[in-house]
């Protein structure tokens, strides 16, 4: 089958469609009965170990889109990107259905698109503080649960040999979100533990084993020096640490973290005992060049405790070009702007729309 190369995002697509009747009966025979689809089929475990080439995830945004969101991840420094962020937001995922293809920006922005290594030693702004920021708008359940499991898709079949850019940004999300958010640290804990079990049933153990396995690359490698701090922040409930054990446990003992109990009882007692905050790892630095005093993960689209002529100032001290972001996009919200005028030739540096 000639579409198996479109690679795992394929199996995502179908199942968002699998309950519409005209899918119904494909979707039953992909999973129960693939050797009537081809006899060279391998079955829906063979898509799933396929990642999904970069082409068919940019397919899925417009040429603007891809040219607005790399401005942002290419060019803006972080606390200097909410602007851009805003208007993208307003721009492309401002109604109800475009609800969806937020999902296709993620998996873009995941494994569609990475950052090269001036980038990363740069101040530019990360992916993960660009979608902790996109997620919190999203307000629609089932929107949410896409979200999800876009971002956490490519660490249920994680191997030896993928490249660590797939599951840092969920990472890297889950770490730093541990202080402002907690929510997000522990709905994402929560969805990647149910992931394993209901996701594809007879793939479980191996999808077990892939976040496992790509937990400790993740600390081998350095993307997150230990699993400590987010195990024992205050912030973090019993349950997420339990949820952590199932899914982390040789991770934890490897660091030192006490195992729970046999019984339900004596792992929330021993959960309980970590959580007092002497115990709080270390809090993992912020990306390069980030003050303390701001918040990576700010909606932003809601009120910054910046005044807004200080983040002007800061932009207009930038030097590299991006100077007048800001003051243009308060001009522009404030109707100064007369019809005929290109706001994007001013945002983003083009006329594309």
């Amino acid at each position: 089958m000639v579409c198996c190369n479109v690679g795992r995002d394929l199996i995502r697509a179908l199942h968002d469609v699998a309950n519409i009747h005209q899918f119904k009966e494909f979707w039953n025979d992909l999973l129960h009965r693939p050797r009537i689809l081809s006899p060279h089929f391998q079955g829906i475990e063979a898509v799933l170990n396929t990642p999904t080439p970069k082409e068919y995830l940019q397919s899925r945004l417009t040429i603007q889109m891809e040219s607005k969101i790399l401005h942002i991840l290419t060019k803006l420094k972080t606390g200097a990107h909410q602007h851009n962020l805003s208007w993208f937001q307003q721009r492309y995922l401002s109604t109800p259905e475009s609800g969806p293809f937020l999902c296709d920006l993620l998996r873009y922005m995941i494994s569609g698109w990475w950052p090269d290594n001036a980038i990363l030693q740069s101040e530019i702004v990360t992916r993960y503080v660009v979608i902790g920021a996109l997620i919190r708008a999203v307000k629609n359940p089932v929107h949410a649960a896409n979200v999800k499991l876009a971002l956490i898709y490519d660490w249920l079949f994680f191997k030896d040999a993928d490249n660590i850019m797939f599951i840092e940004p969920a990472m890297l999300l889950m770490e730093r979100s541990v202080e402002r958010y907690p929510y997000i640290t522990t709905i994402l804990m929560e969805f990647l533990r149910f992931a394993i079990d209901d996701y594809y049933h007879p793939m479980r153990e191996k999808i077990a084993q892939c976040v496992a396995n790509g937990m400790k690359e993740m600390i081998r490698v350095g993307v997150i020096r230990s699993l400590q701090y987010i195990y024992k922040a205050p912030m973090i409930d019993d349950t997420t640490r339990v949820y952590m054990h199932d899914m982390f446990s040789e991770s934890l003992n490897f660091e030192g973290a006490a195992l729970p109990g046999t019984s339900a009882a004596l792992a929330f007692s021993a959960l309980s005992s970590a959580s007092t905050p002497e115990s709080t790892y270390e809090r993992p630095a912020k990306p390069y060049g980030v003050p303390d005093d701001v918040d990576e993960f700010a909606d932003p689209r809601e009120d910054s405790s910046q005044e807004e002529g200080e983040l002007d100032v800061m932009q207009e001290n930038d030097g590299n070009g991006e100077a007048v972001v800001g003051g243009v996009w308060d001009a522009a919200m404030d109707g100064e702007f007369e019809e005929g005028d290109d706001v994007d030739a001013y945002l983003y540096g083009d006329g594309g729309g």
